[in-house]
């Protein structure tokens, strides 16, 4: 809606969507060696580290022998293609089929070829074809699932009544790609891999002058959890220089750690973090200690016989928002942090679509449309500031609390306003 009303270019690619407007060839047109980082962020981190690292081992020799060979003979051979390449890690003449394709490429490369590069592909141990064979049922798996045949190939959009269109991240406005949950997870992170991986090389290649930056591309990932940290991180490293601003969501920053628990690889490229209300202590305290401390005064008191006889104050570090602050937010409530240039903090709450309202444009007014405030800074807010709906004002039996009540309560848990300074 925001893109059609302010005119910019928008792409979608929902992969739980059963009718999808657009689709994505995942590893088409792209350089070697980001098929070969695509290839590797679709591979389940959580596995046996053993085994997949026989799989990148793999996947390595045979993206630089298929790369070979579409160039050199593409009368015989097609560029790179995940159906085609998981049948064949499943396939019983995975090595016959592979010394085929090796014997092409040598005729024509002579003494250049390497024939010992490829050993994992011409010569595999027990353990290679085990590895093969699972990661090849999985790929296949996930590319001839209902979803994998609507997103990962062309078809006609019922919505629409036209061809789906392929998405294309080096273009310009919005791209949107909702890795949500409900498909299977094998599935989201093959898709958001491969379009991460894409979006990763073109804001190299505007980085590096080799086409123009002057118009942004925004990329927003839904659902985040699934997709490849260091892939993600390595978006994130380029993308504000290459004017591709991004967006990444998740439910909780437990989702982006690593093996270590630390999440430092994705966070430490986040410019500005939205942290909403967290359901697990853990979740909450991460956030908290993301967001930071300041010094504040603490009391002190010495007790004889049920009376104060002393009482000292010290300054001591006290977190902005602590954990159980973070857990009491509202819905459409956040907490945000910006880091450059300067570490800045705000406490906030933005608009809210009312269930059933399908679109704001359909409206008929805005009366019709229950929001909160805009985004701003409430640590000053008057005491007698409510909070009400536009339109009708809301009874307040109907109402959770007051913007009053839920500021005497933040005040309370953060020792006053000057959290916001």
């Amino acid at each position: 809606e925001y893109a059609a009303v302010n005119g910019v270019p928008y792409q979608e690619l929902a992969i739980s969507d059963p009718d999808p407007e657009y689709w994505f060839n995942p590893l088409k047109g792209m350089a070697q060696d980001v098929k070969l980082s695509a290839l590797l962020g679709m591979m389940d981190d959580s596995g046996d580290q053993y085994y997949r690292g026989l799989n990148k081992d793999q996947l390595g020799a045979y993206v630089d022998l298929s790369e070979r060979a579409f160039k050199l003979r593409p009368d015989l051979y097609e560029e790179l293609e995940l159906g085609a390449m998981g049948e064949l890690f499943m396939a019983n003449d995975f090595v016959e089929r592979n010394k085929e394709m090796a014997r092409a490429v040598a005729e024509i490369e002579g003494t250049n070829f390497n024939k010992g590069m490829y050993g994992s592909l011409l010569d595999p141990n027990e353990h290679q074809n085990q590895s093969r064979v699972g990661f090849g049922a999985g790929l296949t798996a996930s590319y001839n699932s209902e979803a994998g045949q609507k997103s990962l190939t062309p078809g006609f959009c019922q919505k629409t009544g036209e061809a789906r269109k392929a998405i294309n991240v080096n273009g310009q406005g919005i791209v949107y790609i909702g890795a949500d949950s409900t498909a299977r997870r094998e599935f989201a992170q093959l898709v958001s891999s491969a379009v991460l991986a894409r979006t990763a090389a073109m804001a190299s290649e505007r980085t590096q002058g080799l086409i123009s930056k002057d118009n942004p591309v925004a990329v927003i990932v839904d659902e985040a959890s699934v997709i490849d940290k260091d892939l993600m991180a390595g978006l994130t490293s380029k993308a504000r220089s290459a004017n591709m601003p991004c967006l990444f969501s998740t439910q909780s920053p437990i989702d982006w750690m690593d093996r270590d628990r630390s999440w430092s690889k994705v966070s430490n490229n986040m410019n500005l973090m939205m942290f909403m209300s967290q359901g697990e202590i853990e979740a909450a305290k991460i956030c908290s200690d993301f967001i930071g401390d300041h010094m504040g005064t603490q009391v002190s008191q010495t007790i004889r016989d049920g009376e104060v006889v002393s009482a000292n104050l010290r300054e001591a570090n006290e977190s902005l928002y602590g954990p159980e602050a973070i857990r009491s937010l509202s819905i459409g409530e956040m907490v945000l942090r910006v880091a450059n240039p300067e570490v800045r903090v705000r406490w906030g709450s933005t608009q809210l679509r009312r269930p059933g309202i399908v679109s704001y444009a359909a409206a008929g007014s805005e009366a019709d449309l229950e929001v909160m405030p805009p985004v701003r800074d409430y640590s000053q807010a008057p005491e007698t500031e409510l909070y009400h709906p536009v339109g009708e004002a809301a009874d307040a039996s109907e109402r959770e609390t007051s913007a009053s009540e839920r500021m005497t309560q933040m005040r309370k848990n953060l020792g006053g306003p000057k959290f916001g300074s």
